[in-house]
């Protein structure tokens, strides 16, 4: 049995040839198309051969980097060109943007930090400060998405640099490792230069129009540098949109004090944020002007957030004839002694007639003089807009070789100008009439104010700039043109006490009287060496502080001390029969005197820390926003570094530049102080925190802030009859000692004395002609400057009311930490409740054409 089978089973097997076949073909059909164990890719046999080489390149490439960024650009931006230069305007606070993006993962917790660098790439100090400012902004990335980011940066003053460098590095929130890093290089602006910005459908249209208008660059700039750029009024700006589809413009209101007009035509108003839309108001009401350069826009615009401050709703369409254009072009058009240049008026062309928009005015509106009706203007505030009835980029208007006089007198409303030419200077212009001479006035400072300019701790007064003012016969451009060239004011930056000539021989004395200029940063700028910041730096070097005891204080205090302690313990005990009681007593008067000295001398026992502040609060007619600007100082008896908290980012604070540093404090390094905006996780309410602040023992600290904020509903001011008017203070401050000053005309000057306006009070104002204006009797002796400067005539003009008050109440809007045991509060408040009628521009003495002896 055992045999068979073992026969039968070697009988079953397959020769070892075959078998062998069988193993070496198996992997084929293993792979063979059909067969089940193996899907088929399709794209695979759908690829073309450079699609799979394209495949195996992009396996070699390397990995992205984690983090990648556009440069840094500054606000606004401009259109068209990544390579465009950037300028920011010294003294002035900027906004500017970066576009980043994470490659390879989410980065939820990121801050970007921003920090101005000198040549050696350090920090620049704050001007005559012992500290350096340095950004923090907070941030999210998601994974592939470009984010742009806003930033605010303080470019300094620091005349000796031509550019500005802001370095910029991302990282991990609260102090994570470098993770990318790049830098915004601007060049500085001059003094007298600001923006104008164009926000147009088609800004290129306005490209050629601005281009060759010597009110944006004079023919100065022909004879002295190739580089139009140093000596132009004007840097034209045409706004970039960015990825999230929003126009590149500041969101900061102090981001737009560089921008002196706006050009607005038929601009499409989504693309500006609620934080843009507000800091454009803001810059308005304190003194932007808006050139609606297309009538057409007013449709658009009637809903939008400039609605309510409209000059004129747009009627019927017609084209203007030669008669209707009569009384316009007498007033702006002179005759052309050039061949080459046969367009002196405005008139239709033959195959181009000039089509106009008729203008109905809205309520406080008026047609500019001598414009045939065809110029509507209306104040804002201290700021304007203005609307032509006919497109400036027609045809018939760009060969109107008059054009520049009707845009520099009619449009910007800028003072007259006189055109010369010379074998030594070619072709050149100055300032003519009155405010030639009103320029280099306000500039002039006596002989013993003057400083020793070699002292770094020494400044020239506010208004004084010994570079970079000349005779006037010299081809230049000074800082004090500055006044001229924008109409942006606030008054704790810029009023001044110059005096001018009368201003009835001269009606641009709105734009130079009563206010002065900073040598590198012009007008309008952030300012510590104001008149209202040396007025209040000087007021808290004599206040901060402890009150501490004098001696004649000391001395009679431990007089009654004693006299109660022994005699007159005594005598009661003795008078109750129970004299043994009186030793009992004594340490009951001890204790109870010690607590009435600390109550009396203001004075904790052991740690000690006060707050004094200085503040302005000025407001515009009909509007709830105000201007706050506060120079806080801080008292500690032991070194504090202090935390600065705001709401609302629309603030700026740095540490209060001081009256001069030594040369050993110039010599150290500067301690740095940390600007932080987007959210904090410590105080979930702050928009904006400032900490690093450092006041040594025994010393003060003083810090500068200015924000503009709502101020509860501000002043109510109605006119309820003829010359008869009421207001009502709706700002939730107690008001006392207010002066309302109206200007009746130049020699008029009528006033209403309020010794208390309470919060939400209704008052009638009762006017009396005033022979002298002077500050309240029950002012502090070192703030009545300022008062007297709120009273100033100067700057206002014929029909100009405005209030002028004090409270003792603390403005909201910020918090410091650590919190002071003594407080001290002086709120000037400067109410502007009514602005006159502009005074008629004035056409130009003569053109570039003209030749004048």
């Amino acid at each position: 049995m055992t045999s068979t089978a073992s026969v039968s089973l070697t009988t079953r097997r397959l020769p070892y040839p075959i078998l062998l076949w069988i193993l070496l073909l198996l992997p084929s059909f293993v792979t063979l198309t059909g067969c089940s164990c193996r899907p088929v890719n399709p794209n695979n046999s759908q690829k073309t051969e450079e699609e799979l080489l394209a495949e195996q390149e992009k396996k070699k490439a390397k990995p992205k980097d984690d983090f990648e960024a556009k440069p840094p650009r500054a606000l606004p931006r401009h259109f068209g060109s990544e390579t465009a230069l950037d300028y920011v305007k010294p003294g002035h606070w900027s906004n500017a943007e970066i576009e980043l993006w994470a490659n390879n993962f989410d980065f939820p917790n990121g801050e970007l930090v921003t920090s101005n660098l000198d040549a050696a790439s350090r920090p620049v100090r704050l001007d005559r400060t012992r500290f350096a400012l340095e950004g923090f902004r907070s941030l999210a990335l998601p994974k592939g998405q470009h984010k742009n980011t806003e930033f605010l940066i303080y470019p300094g003053t620091d005349s000796n640099r031509r550019n500005v460098t802001i370095q910029t590095y991302l990282r991990t929130q609260y102090g994570g490792g470098n993770r990318f890093q790049t830098s915004l290089i601007a060049n500085r602006m001059r003094p007298h230069q600001y923006i104008m910005l164009v926000l147009a459908r088609i800004p290129e249209a306005y490209s050629s129009v601005l281009a060759d208008m010597t009110c944006i660059t004079p023919p100065l700039a022909d004879v002295i540098l190739a580089d139009k750029n140093l000596l132009s009024d004007y840097q034209i700006r045409f706004p970039a949109t960015t990825t999230e589809k929003r126009a590149a413009l500041p969101s900061h209101p102090f981001g737009w004090s560089s921008t002196a007009y706006v050009i607005w035509d038929d601009f499409d108003q989504a693309l500006m944020t609620r934080a843009q839309r507000q800091a454009m108001l803001d810059w308005l009401h304190w003194g932007g002007q808006i050139i609606v350069a297309n009538p057409t826009s007013l449709e658009t615009m009637q809903s939008g957030f400039l609605s309510p401050y409209l000059p004129a709703k747009a009627g019927s369409t017609s084209s203007l004839t030669e008669d209707r254009l009569s009384e316009l072009n007498s007033r702006w058009s002179m005759n052309i002694e050039s061949k080459a240049k046969n367009f002196p008026e405005l008139v239709p062309l033959p195959d181009t007639p000039l089509e106009a928009v008729s203008l109905e005015l809205t309520e406080g509106s008026s047609f500019v003089p001598q414009t045939s009706d065809l110029v509507a203007e209306r104040r804002v505030g201290r700021g304007r807009i203005v609307v032509t009835s006919f497109d400036l980029t027609s045809a018939p208007f760009v060969r109107w070789n008059n054009k520049d006089n009707f845009m520099n007198g009619c449009l910007l409303r800028r003072a007259p100008r006189i055109f010369q030419a010379s074998e030594t200077y070619g072709l050149s212009m100055n300032w003519a009439g009155p405010v030639k001479q009103q320029i280099y006035q306000v500039s002039k400072v006596p002989e013993d104010e003057q400083v020793d300019s070699l002292d770094p701790s020494n400044s020239p007064p506010f208004g004084f700039n010994p570079q970079n003012d000349y005779p006037e016969d010299e081809i230049v451009r000074t800082a004090a043109e500055s006044l001229l060239t924008t109409k942006l004011r606030y008054f704790s930056r810029d009023a001044a006490p110059y005096l001018s000539e009368d201003p009835a021989t001269n009606p641009y004395h709105l734009d130079v009287s009563g206010y002065g200029y900073d040598k590198d940063s012009g007008i309008a700028g952030w300012n510590d060496f104001s008149e209202v910041a040396k007025t209040a730096r000087q007021f808290l070097e004599q206040s901060s502080g402890v009150e501490v005891p004098k001696r004649e204080f000391v001395m009679s205090t431990l007089g009654i001390y004693l006299l109660v302690l022994v005699p007159l313990n005594w005598v009661i005990f003795r008078l109750m029969g129970k004299t043994e009681w009186a030793w009992a007593a004594v340490p009951l008067i001890a204790i109870g005197g010690t607590v009435m000295v600390v109550r009396v001398a203001q004075l904790d026992i052991g740690f000690a820390r006060s707050r004094t502040e200085v503040a302005v609060v000025e407001l515009q007619p009909g509007y709830q926003r105000a201007h706050v600007t506060r120079f806080t100082g801080l008292y500690t008896s032991l070194s504090t570094a202090y935390r600065f908290a705001f709401d609302d980012e629309a603030t700026a604070v740095l540490p209060f530049s001081l009256g001069s540093l030594s040369r050993a404090e110039m010599q150290r390094q500067p301690d740095l102080v940390s600007l932080r905006t987007g959210g904090d996780r410590t105080d979930k309410k702050a928009e904006m925190i400032m900490e690093g602040m450092a006041v040594n023992s025994n010393s003060t600290g003083m810090v500068h802030t200015e924000q503009n904020l709502e101020i509860g509903q501000g002043i109510e001011f109605r006119e309820t009859g003829t010359d008869v008017f009421s207001l009502r203070n709706k700002t939730g401050l107690n008001i006392r000692n207010a002066t309302v000053v109206w200007r009746k005309s130049v020699n008029e000057m009528e006033i209403c004395q309020l010794k208390a306006l309470a919060t939400d009070q209704e008052i009638a104002l009762n006017f009396q002609v005033a022979e002298m204006i002077k500050p309240s009797e029950e002012t502090p002796e070192s703030l009545c400057p300022l008062e007297s400067l709120a009273l100033a005539t100067e700057r206002m003009n014929d029909g100009d009311i405005i209030l002028v008050g004090w409270s003792e109440q603390e403005v909201p809007g910020m918090r410091i930490y650590p919190e002071s045991n003594q407080t001290e509060f002086h709120t000037l408040l400067v109410s502007h409740l009514r602005y006159g009628e502009l005074p008629a521009p004035t056409s130009d003495f003569n053109n570039q054409y003209i030749r004048v002896n």
